[in-house]
């Protein structure tokens, strides 16, 4: 089986850092 999830965006996606464990807010729409 495969789930494919798609999250909100975080300035850590725009500097394409990874993210691990940490819980980073999310960008205001």
């Amino acid at each position: 089986m495969i789930y494919i999830v798609r999250h909100g965006q975080t300035n850590w996606n725009l500097e394409k850092r990874n993210q691990g464990r940490k819980d980073i807010e999310l960008n205001e729409i």
